[in-house]
């Protein structure tokens, strides 16, 4: 009964009882001290009933769950005879609703055990989980060749170190790109000149051509002209 009397598990009552209203209202004009006695004598009659016995959690729940059933029906119990007293008894009469008896022990034996698998947890030590290397040991593979494993190594950090001297990384020069931008401006100034002089070439040689072809015309029909004076003669 060493789990039954903890601190722990006194806590966990308490705090479930007091969910009740109708225990609410029966500790309502109690005072702190008649509180604790109350309560201690409920833990001390199952404790008697019991004996000085280790208990599993199975047995630990079973008997929380009685003793809250006890208490409920203890408290029922006192309210009916307060009920059923006169107003001559100078006692103070206390209005309780009605106990379900169901549905009121179902609901806190529910609460009771959620709080009690709280508490179970807190004692249980689970041990922690196996690591599994099962699947690192499978892929991890011993070397075959060492010798050849190096000279692959060897043979791609070559061609790593002749490709980068084979491609040198490019360097721009600012300078020298602002002196070839202007000299590309200027070919292209020089070559629209050019054209624009070809085309006046063009014009001045067909002009000259179309005068000396009309030359040659005129030429051509003067001797045209004398020829056929001479026959008429």
């Amino acid at each position: 009964m060493v789990y039954f009397v903890s601190k722990e598990n006194q806590n966990l009552l308490w705090n479930v009882i007091h969910n009740n209203s109708t225990i609410q209202i029966f500790l309502k004009n109690m005072s702190t001290d008649d509180k604790n006695h109350w309560f201690r004598s409920i833990i001390e009659h199952f404790y008697k009933k019991y004996g000085p016995v280790d208990l599993s959690f199975y047995q630990l729940k079973t008997i929380n769950k009685e003793v809250i059933i006890y208490i409920i029906q203890y408290v029922q119990k006192q309210n009916n005879q307060i009920q059923n007293q006169s107003l001559s008894d100078n006692f103070q009469q206390i209005q309780t609703p009605a106990y379900e008896k169901n549905n009121r022990e179902e609901e806190y034996i529910s609460q009771f055990e959620m709080r009690q698998k709280e508490y179970n947890q807190m004692l249980e030590k689970k041990a922690p989980d196996e690591i599994n290397f099962s699947e690192n040991i499978e892929k991890d593979t011993p070397i075959q060749d060492m010798k050849a494993l190096m000279k692959k190594h060897i043979e791609e950090r070559d061609m790593d170190i002749s490709w980068q001297n084979q491609n040198p990384k490019l360097t721009i020069n600012e300078e020298q790109v602002s002196l070839e931008t202007n000299t590309i401006d200027e070919i292209k100034h020089q070559i629209k000149n050019e054209k624009r002089k070809i085309s006046w070439e063009d014009e001045i040689d067909y002009h000259e051509k179309y005068i000396t072809l009309k030359e040659n015309y005129s030429m051509l029909y003067e001797d045209y002209l004398q020829m056929k004076m001479n026959k008429i003669i």
